[in-house]
């Protein structure tokens, strides 16, 4: 009798066992991650900072405006605990993405131009600050908005200024060194902030995942005033097609390139074995249509490598205030200390794809303003 009785226990338990594993919870996602960004996704994705638009995607690549917007939207949302709803009418003529206008309502974002939001365009790490520092101030400052942002001002413990401090815009300024001071958002290396440099995926989401950890509930201490006349400032030139960009540009966070001031890469005429600079960049736009670019970072990333030089040519044109860019091919090449090897660079290549760039124009200074970074006539260069 007493066997029986434990045998029908037996059953029922492992009945239990077989009817509750149906109901047991679901395992987290994988994710197309560097394996440090693995746990903070995970993070992400239980704080339900991760949008559908970024679901099962290679988190490694750089964001978009329109990926960012959504992310957030999700993080305003957590912080808040409200819903976020779409500006009722839409003044953008590029997108009818629901969470860009949320984002658009909320006042986490505006547009490239009055009526463009330039939803693929890569996103910036000072754009990525910004933004979620808007998420803060829109969460939990009573009556912010966007419009009146100029007469807030956070108060916190100002921590040391980046040594690339001048290349950060100022809209940008209080919400990068906020969200350093917060321990949100940190440097890239060498006391460099590289505002200008596009945010991945996987860091972007960590940024929300930090603010998330550390501001949630915590009151903003900030001050209000009234907000400040603006200060007339010098119209820019309006671009005019191609001709606006005609010409070599470039910049450089170092006083000196080499020892000799040079401010341009021929990579044709110059081996650049073992030399470790950061921030440099240059453009060269000719009068036929075609384009020359090259990138060199320390430190941070570029064309998923490090340390190196990445080049571009191809074809532009220049539509309003935007550059696109068309049958371009990609040159790697990577320093390595004490070595001419270059083990890891390739030749030129076909890509598939090379984001456009919003066109700021020119100044009264002659400098040129694209994609965020202000550029002026090199001094010195290699012939091309």
């Amino acid at each position: 009798m007493h066997s029986k009785t434990s045998r029908k226990i037996i059953i029922i338990a492992l009945a239990l066992i077989l009817a509750l594993g149906s109901f047991a919870l679901p395992a987290l996602a994988a994710f197309d991650a560097a394996n440090w960004a693995i746990p903070e996704l995970e993070k992400a994705q239980a704080y339900g900072l991760i949008p559908d638009s970024l679901k099962d995607v290679d988190y490694k690549k750089p964001i978009t405006r329109i990926e960012f917007a959504a992310v957030s939207v999700k993080l305003y949302e957590n912080l808040s605990g409200k819903t976020a709803s779409p500006v009722a009418t839409n003044p953008f003529a590029d997108t009818k993405d629901v969470e860009v206008l949320k984002a658009y309502n909320i006042g986490l974002t505006t547009g490239t131009s009055a009526t463009a939001f330039s939803p693929n365009s890569l996103l910036t790490r000072e754009q990525a600050a910004t933004m979620l520092t808007r998420a803060i101030k829109a969460a939990y400052i009573p009556g912010w908005a966007l419009a009146s942002d100029d007469s807030y001002t956070l108060n916190f413990a100002q921590p040391a200024k980046f040594a690339d401090d001048g290349k950060i815009n100022a809209w940008a300024k209080q919400s990068v060194y906020y969200a350093n001071a917060k321990g949100i958002i940190l440097g890239t290396g060498n006391n460099m902030f590289s505002p200008a440099a596009n945010a991945a995926r996987q860091e972007a989401l960590t940024i929300a995942v930090r603010m998330v950890e550390k501001l949630k509930g915590e009151a903003v201490d900030y001050t209000k005033g009234e907000a400040p006349t603006p200060t007339p400032t010098p119209t820019p030139a309006p671009p005019s097609g191609n001709s606006t960009l005609i010409g070599r540009w470039s910049y450089s966070s170092v006083s000196s390139w080499l020892g000799s001031g040079e401010t341009w890469i021929d990579i044709s005429t110059t081996d650049y074995s073992g030399t470790h600079f950061s921030d440099f960049e240059g453009w060269e736009f000719k009068s036929d249509g075609t384009f020359y670019n090259f990138y060199m970072t320390t430190g941070s990333q570029t064309a998923a490598h490090l340390n190196g030089i990445s080049f571009y040519r191809g074809s532009y044109k220049v539509n309003g205030d935007e550059i696109s860019f068309s049958n371009v091919e990609e040159k790697w090449l990577n320093f390595l200390s004490s070595s001419t090897s270059h083990s890891g660079s390739y030749d030129w290549k076909s890509i598939s794809s090379f984001s456009n760039i919003i066109l700021h124009g020119i100044d009264n200074e002659g400098r040129l303003g694209i994609g965020g970074v202000i550029l002026t006539r090199p001094e010195w260069f290699y012939p091309a």
